[in-house]
Formats: C-alpha cells, sequence, structure tokens
C-alpha cells in the first residue's frame, strides 16, 4: 500500500524524521508514538502530501494515492452547516454513508447547524465521518480521540479494525492506549525512529 524509503522531513535545520525506511501493508494498523513535538504530526503531513520530503521518497499503490487525512483542526468551514461541509468533500453516495454514521453518533438533529455552533467534541465527530465516508484506502488520523467522549473513541476504533479488516490501512497519531495487535512507530529523538 506504502512505501517509505529513506525518507526526511523537517524544518531546518531541525529534522522531524530522518532516514525512515518503511512499509505499510494493507490491513494494518499503526501507532505513532512519542513525545509531543516529536514529528508525528510531521510525518503524518508527509504522507498526506502537505510537506515535501527534504530526502527519500514515498511510494503509493497504484497511480495515485488514496488518503484520507486528520488533523488536529478537523477541516471545517465554521460557517457552514454540517450537510454543506459534508456536501463540498463527498459524492452524493458517500454523502449517504456519512448521513449513516451521522445517525449512528446521535448528530441528526444537528445537520443544518453552522460548524461553529456544535461543541468541540461534535465537530470532531463530524470531522471523523467525513474521512470515514470519504472511501480512502490509507487513513492518517492525527489524535483522533481529542474532544471525543469514551462511547465514541470505542466507535472510532471499531471503525478503525472494521476498515483494516476489509483490506484498508490506518496510521494514528496518539497518546492514548494502543491496540494490541496493532504495529507501533516510537520516535527516539533528533527525528530517529523504530519499529516496536
Amino acid at each position: 500500500m506504502l512505501c517509505i524509503q529513506n525518507l526526511t522531513l523537517g524544518y531546518p535545520p531541525h529534522l522531524c524524521v530522518s532516514a525512515l525506511n518503511l512499509t505499510i501493508k494493507r490491513g494494518e494498523l499503526w501507532y505513532l508514538l512519542g513525545p509531543n513535538g516529536c514529528g508525528k504530526t510531521t510525518l503524518l503531513k508527509g504522507l498526506a502530501g502537505l510537506l515535501s520530503p527534504l530526502a527519500g521518497q514515498i511510494l503509493y499503490e497504484g497511480s495515485s494515492p488514496k488518503v484520507a487525512y486528520l488533523n488536529h483542526r478537523n477541516a471545517l468551514y465554521a460557517n457552514f452547516s454540517v450537510t454543506q461541509n459534508l456536501a463540498l468533500f463527498l459524492t452524493p453516495n458517500q454523502a449517504a454513508h456519512a448521513q449513516a454514521l451521522l445517525e449512528e453518533l446521535g448528530l441528526q438533529r444537528h445537520l443544518k447547524k453552522e460548524v461553529q455552533q456544535l461543541s468541540s467534541g461534535q465537530q470532531r465527530k463530524v470531522a471523523l465521518v467525513k474521512i470515514l465516508a470519504a472511501e480512502k484506502s490509507l487513513w492518517l488520523l492525527d489524535e483522533p480521540d481529542t474532544h471525543l467522549d469514551a462511547e465514541t473513541q470505542v466507535w472510532l476504533l471499531t471503525k478503525t479494525q472494521v476498515h483494516c479488516q476489509s483490506g484498508g490501512a490506518a496510521i494514528i497519531a496518539s497518546h492514548q492506549s494502543v491496540v494490541e495487535d496493532s504495529r507501533r512507530l516510537q520516535w527516539q529523538g533528533e527525528g530517529r525512529c523504530v519499529v516496536l
């Protein structure tokens, strides 16, 4: 699905990821572990194509990467309704899937509200629905549990596991506990990462 070769990312002179070699296979769930500021978000941005490598390369399966990226800011328009936001990012078929996910999360009565009128947790749920409904094979999730209640955290973990079991993959930057059968990439300092 994804092959990382001698990848170096950062903001010179600071390197966040240094000479990383890694292969992400279909069905795998990866956690990025390390303290704040170590480079987890930088790696996700690089994998999402939002940050150019200083060295090395990222090779995706197929002609174009099918990647969905969730960052800290949710990437939603505050003055637009939930429905309008989803319509901007999703096809009609994907939007129908999103409606079902919103119902699972108890957000169906908030569809016409502007995003800025929702709580932080509700906004995060809408952002997650946008990612899950987009039907991308690789999910890049940057601290997705932020602002979520315990029940929704379990919901998200279940959806992520099902996604991986169905042939997708997920890479999650997290400070939360990790799933036992997942793969882990741990930052060791100065951009060095090791697979645990």
